[in-house]
């Protein structure tokens, strides 16, 4: 501090004399000099180093920041996170100590840092550098010179890497135990057991240690190497590296991707009025996420596909690339015929993505997830998740609508359906997307994403969009195949169309249009696309009595069975009243007035009877309660006796046989079916 006391150049000067420093001219504009550092007294080379440790501390902070000294450009990314800090801390302090031994060189300088060190001299700062360098849990924090000299020829022969400390090496044996491998062996498989259970079976069999080490053991291998034999390959691939697509390259209409899926809720099938899952077809743009189609159907279907697509390039313009999955409702030859396939027809080029790799198609998979979302706020929700007792008292609801009313109000029906779609659709392209941009909102003050409908209006400009033209709209739905014509007559799909300006076509193939709304005629045209014809169904086809005449010969023998068994109800009845006497049918036959043909079936009928009759004893005995019960409840559970005995090969009454065919065929007894399906059959019978 003395030497630094000396503000004037005349004091330095005289300091210098006395003490004989060297000097040598500066080099550069401007001259003068420059002391010799080497030549100077020993303590006035440890006043000037004393000071400037001083001015050091001044310098630096109390402790330490996520700001350090400039490092090596390149660090090693194999090292650990405490590795590189330690080797981190033991560089910035051989760049302070070489920034000081300029003054007295580095051997001193070393010895000076360690002693101030030892007697605490140094900042917080470096005390806290000190201790992380020394990696030393639980001793003393002291460095010594011996030490920084090490670090210091470690990093000139090494470079910073051999700063790093060195982490032990694990054996074989230790790493992989001999008990791992048949340990995995039973724990690696389809039904996940758990690792305490297997753990319990073979604890004595193969000496294993505790559950805890075990565990430890098991968990270190990773999730993948884990899971193998647990999870499948479709669903290890949720642990596994994925490449994310980018889609700011694409335009809207570049890429339609479609999929399917079952509605998690309930709507009502308009053919018989009973429950239903729809299967819905939803066709997203790639680019802008907008749902540019969507149809809903029964199962999932050429049909569905093709019309959700006629409704997308209606709406918004023809893909050139249409990207699905590899089910039967894509993959036809409806859709994808190299010549007459929908989409060859519109110049749309399919791909499909590999089988089981549903993570490809994640934008439109995600999607499908919308209307699971919207569903469980419907009255009719059946997911997975739903509560067993919620499901089962929906379904009881519905059943006592069914008995009461006669038809189900609790579900929507199938065009009900139908308009909730459309509403969450429209919803759905209206709602900011989080995988679009922000732009800045007016109406709430700040930024927020784009929604699909406004990202197609800010990329649409940019993108060639072609719109098919009516006539194309109309013959879309239209699946073309080729066909031979053999005597004028076409086969499609199992049925016969005919026409007679098919002559000069005999045995040569034509393409054949079917109108999947009426199945009453095909458009035939040759191979180069001109109209031929109109082939009819059947066309050729003539009954082998008119239909009239064999409408009235069932009708004949329909009637002549009813008065048969109007016959025996009576001669029944006259038993059970204990009326003696035998039954004939003369009388019967007076009041009919039968026509002769009437009477011959009846005669027929009447052998039939009387043979049967007399070939076996009819036990008859009175029966005081109906065969029937007015219990719907007792009525299920009798159908369900009866269907038992038929299936043993049992005969039961021909009442009770009538009955219990019109009673399958209501919309109750499928109900209660369809209960007992999901619940068993206590649910209904109680």
């Amino acid at each position: 501090m003395e030497l630094l006391e000396l503000k004037s150049k005349t004091s330095i000067i005289a300091r210098a004399k006395r003490e004989g420093w060297q000097s040598q001219p500066r080099p550069g504009r401007g001259g003068g000099s420059l002391w010799v550092v080497q030549s100077m007294p020993e303590s006035t080379r440890e006043q000037i180093s004393a000071a400037l440790y001083q001015r050091m501390k001044a310098e630096q902070p109390e402790s330490l920041t996520p700001s350090v000294p400039p490092l090596p450009a390149v660090l090693p990314i194999h090292l650990a996170t405490w590795q590189r800090e330690i080797m981190e801390a033991r560089l910035i302090l051989l760049a302070e100590i070489k920034r000081i031994a300029v003054i007295e060189g580095i051997m001193k300088a070393e010895k000076l840092f360690a002693k101030m060190a030892k007697t605490g001299e140094l900042s917080t700062y470096y005390k806290d550098l000190i201790a992380k360098a020394n990696a030393r849990q639980g001793k003393a924090r002291a460095l010594s010179a011996s030490t920084l000299r090490n670090w210091r020829r470690i990093n000139n022969n090494e470079g910073p890497n051999g700063l790093a400390p060195k982490t032990a090496q694990i054996s074989l044996d230790k790493k992989y135990p001999a008990w791992l491998m048949p340990f995995l062996d039973a724990y690696q498989i389809g039904s996940k057991p758990s690792l305490a259970y297997i753990h319990g079976k073979l604890q004595n069999r193969l000496n294993l240690p505790s559950l805890r080490t075990v565990e430890r053991k098991v968990y270190g291998l990773g999730e993948v190497a884990r899971n193998k034999g647990r999870m499948g390959s479709k669903d290890i691939k949720k642990l596994k590296a994925f490449v994310r697509r980018d889609t700011s390259g694409v335009l809207p209409t570049d890429i339609y991707s479609a999929d399917g899926t079952v509605a998690d809720m309930y709507a009502i099938k308009p053919e018989n009025g009973t429950l239903f899952r729809p299967e819905i077809t939803t066709i997203i743009d790639i680019s802008t996420r907008v749902l540019v189609g969507w149809s809903v159907g029964l199962a999932e279907n050429a049909l569905d596909v093709a019309t959700a697509l006629r409704y997308a390039v209606k709406n918004y313009g023809v893909p050139a690339l249409f990207y699905t999955d590899n089910g039967p409702g894509y993959k036809n030859e409806f859709l994808e015929d190299g010549v007459m396939g929908v989409l060859a027809r519109l110049a749309i080029s399919p791909e499909h993505s590999v089988p089981g790799s549903s993570q490809s198609r994640g934008i439109i998979e995600n999607l499908q997830k919308l209307w699971n979302r919207e569903a469980r706020v419907s009255g009719s929700y059946c997911g997975r998740d739903m509560d067993r007792d919620a499901a089962y008292m929906f379904l009881k609801k519905t059943r006592k609508e069914l008995k009461e009313d006669g038809v189900i109000k609790s579900a929507p029906t199938l065009k009900d359906f139908v308009l909730l779609i459309k509403q969450w659709a429209e919803e759905y392209n209206n709602t900011p997307h989080s995988s679009l941009p922000k732009v800045y909102d007016p109406k709430i003050g700040k930024k927020r994403n784009q929604t699909p409908l406004e990202g197609w209006a800010d990329k649409a400009p940019k993108a060639e969009i072609f719109y098919p033209e009516e006539w194309e709209l109309k013959d879309m739905l239209r699946p073309h195949i080729m066909r031979m014509v053999r005597r004028c007559e076409l086969s499609v799909y199992g049925q016969t169309y005919f026409s007679k300006e098919l002559e000069a076509y005999h045995e040569k193939y034509v393409n054949i249009g079917i109108d999947i709304h009426d199945g009453q005629s095909v458009q035939v045209r040759d191979l180069k696309g001109h109209f031929i014809c109109d082939a009819g169904f059947e066309a050729n086809k003539k009954a082998y009595y008119p239909q009239s005449y064999m409408e009235r010969k069932r009708d004949q023998r329909a009637t002549g069975r009813e008065k048969v068994l109007d016959n025996r109800r009576d001669e029944i009845r006259s038993e059970r009243s204990g009326i003696a006497g035998e039954l004939t049918a003369a009388p019967v036959v007076q009041k009919l007035k039968m026509t002769p043909e009437q009477e011959a079936i009846q005669a027929e009928l009447m052998v039939e009877f009387e043979n049967e009759r007399n070939s076996k004893v009819i036990d008859i005995r009175p029966v005081e309660k109906k065969l029937i019960p007015d219990d719907p409840k007792e009525q299920f559970k009798l159908a369900l006796k009866l269907e038992e005995q038929i299936s043993r090969g049992m005969e039961i009454e021909t009442e009770l046989a009538l009955w219990l065919g019109g009673y399958q065929r209501s919309a109750e007894y499928k109900t209660n079916i369809e209960m007992c399906d999901a619940f068993g059959v206590a649910a209904i019978l109680g």
